[in-house]
């Protein structure tokens, strides 16, 4: 018996550990694989990459560090948690230099398109969400793990 438990711990943690998996800390927070995407935001070919726990807290302390810097300055509350209650999709790549780099791209509420007549959400979790206008409900910005910095800050302007 002890022998079929130890099998199956050891088959559980070999599946576990050879799998790719995505770790997110929020329902509000999708992690994009994407080249074509990655190619679309840079305009060049990098290879992507998936961010780990310690690397999607470093991710937190850069936000934190731009919003004192005030750099958000739509937030009411001006904290990490008030920003955070927006959905994200985080782009990972590795630059020319080969940086880690993370592209935000925030919003208040999941699009939604039109298709055969009915009103449908957009796929946020997978696909890029790409929204001119719309105000502050709408930014992104680029992170360089490797640094601890961030740059790039957009936030859409209103129609």
């Amino acid at each position: 018996m002890k022998l079929k438990l130890i099998i199956f711990f050891v088959f559980i943690s070999f599946i576990s550990c050879s799998e790719q998996k995505k770790v997110v800390t929020s329902n509000k927070i999708a992690i994009i694989n994407s080249s074509e995407n990655i190619s679309w935001i840079t305009k060049k070919s990098y290879k992507s990459w998936n961010p780990n726990q310690s690397e999607l807290i470093l991710i937190d302390s850069v936000l934190e560090k731009a919003i004192n810097e005030r750099r958000f300055l739509f937030l009411k509350k001006q904290s990490l948690l008030e920003l955070k209650e927006r959905y994200m999709q985080y782009l990972c790549y590795i630059n020319d230099d080969g940086d880690k780099i993370v592209y935000i791209n925030s919003f208040c509420d999941i699009p939604t398109i039109y298709k055969n007549g009915k009103e449908e959400l957009l796929d946020w979790q997978n696909e890029m969400i790409d929204i001119a206008d719309g105000g502050s409900c709408y930014w992104n910005m680029k992170i360089n793990i490797s640094t601890q910095s961030y740059f790039e800050l957009m936030i859409n302007s209103e129609s």
